[in-house]
This record gives C-alpha cells, sequence and structure tokens, in this order.
C-alpha cells in the first residue's frame, strides 16, 4: 500500500499581490550584501532567510524519505495558505488508513508553516525534528498499518 506524506511549507513562489510584480523575493534576491537597497536600509539582505533555511531542511528531508523508501512513499509539498488542496488530502488519507475523526480534524487545525502530515496524521509542526527521527516515526506507522492496525499512533 502506498503511503502519503505531506510537507506543509510556504512555496517560493507568489508571497504578496499577483502578477510578475508580486513576488517579495526570489532567485536574483538571494545575495548577501551590496545589492539595489530600497531606500530604508533593507536592501543588504535577504527578506526571508530564515524560510529559505526551512526550504532547505525540507529538502534533506524529501531525499531522506525517497532514499528509504521509494514508491512506498508519495509526497506532496503544499503550502499551508492552500486550504483548499490540503484538507481534501489529509481527509482522504485519514479516511483511507481509518485515523480517528478528531485526529484528522486536530492534524488539519495543527499543520502551519513548518509540519508534515503522514497518512492522515500530524508527523511533526513548528519544527522538523532530525531526519533519522522522522524517519523512524514514519517506518513506525507504516509497520502498524502492514498489520491492520488503525487509529491513533502517536509521534
Amino acid at each position: 500500500m502506498e503511503h502519503h506524506l505531506i510537507l506543509i511549507r510556504e512555496i517560493d513562489q507568489q508571497m504578496s499581490g499577483s502578477g510578475c510584480c508580486g513576488r517579495v523575493e526570489g532567485d536574483l534576491r538571494q545575495w548577501v550584501g551590496g545589492g539595489a537597497g530600497d531606500g530604508a536600509g533593507r536592501g543588504d539582505r535577504c527578506f526571508f532567510p530564515d524560510r529559505r533555511a526551512l526550504m532547505d531542511r525540507f529538502g534533506t528531508l524529501y531525499r531522506a524519505v525517497k532514499e528509504e523508501f521509494g514508491e512506498r512513499v508519495r509526497i506532496s509539498i503544499v503550502d499551508p495558505r492552500n486550504q483548499v488542496s490540503l484538507v481534501p488530502m489529509v481527509l482522504r488519507d485519514a479516511l483511507r488508513y481509518r485515523v480517528p475523526a478528531l485526529t484528522a480534524a486536530q492534524s488539519i487545525l495543527a499543520a502551519g508553516v513548518c509540519s508534515a502530515v503522514f497518512d492522515g496524521q500530524l508527523l511533526f509542526r513548528r519544527e522538523i525534528p532530525p531526519v533519522d527521527r522522522v524517519l523512524a516515526l514514519m517506518a513506525g506507522r507504516m509497520e502498524i498499518h502492514a498489520v491492520g492496525g488503525a487509529g491513533r499512533h502517536d509521534a
């Protein structure tokens, strides 16, 4: 049975407004110093270096999950603002893996900028745990599903 990991983080795309001029920060703004200022002293740094570091950590986790589990785990990356996609994905996975409704609802409500949902249940939130811990949690849940267990599985 294919498992589903949903990584929830802001996507490095449109972050304000709309249209081609709405980007707050993109690849061209990834400079350390000496860039064109905006007249307010903010031109010498990235606007969101913490978000860039978070994206890098999610990338490391993504590659580790792919290496460890291969095709057994499908990975989706969802922006937390995209509730139109996130909510149905979590609900579908919760139904598929017989996750209690309250646990699925808690997974949806707790999902934020830095979180992950695995097979309809919150895996982590607010901070990415060490990669080996995440892989162990996923392997444990996969083992429970393999033997026919259902219900709540705490991280």
